[in-house]
Parts: structure tokens; C-alpha cells; sequence
């Protein structure tokens, strides 16, 4: 498993592990999951709330 810096749309930078190794070159994407958390929805007052999950093995 390999580690490298990313940048995030806010502009923030976090270490995260990577898709693939990149020695003397530039950091890869990062690494996702096989579950991501796509939405959130809460609403204390009408007591609505979800959250929608995306798996993206294929097993």
C-alpha cells in the first residue's frame, strides 16, 4: 500500500493512501473503497434523515 499527499477540491491537502505507486514521479489519485458514502440527508426538525451508499465492487 502506498501513502502520498492529495489535494482536495477545497484546496486542503491530506495524506491518504493511492491508487498505485509513483516513485520519482507525480502521486497518483487516491485509493477509494468498495463502499462510499455518496449523501447524507438530516433534518432534525421534520425528522427526515438518510444517508445513500455506493459499493463499487463487482463481488
Amino acid at each position: 500500500m502506498t501513502f502520498g499527499r492529495h489535494t482536495l477540491s477545497t484546496g486542503d491537502i491530506v495524506f491518504t493512501t493511492l491508487e498505485t505507486p509513483t516513485i520519482m514521479a507525480a502521486n497518483s489519485g487516491p485509493r477509494i473503497g468498495a463502499v462510499i458514502i455518496s449523501e447524507l440527508h438530516y433534518t432534525p426538525d421534520s425528522g427526515e434523515e438518510y444517508a445513500e451508499i455506493h459499493i463499487t465492487s463487482t463481488t
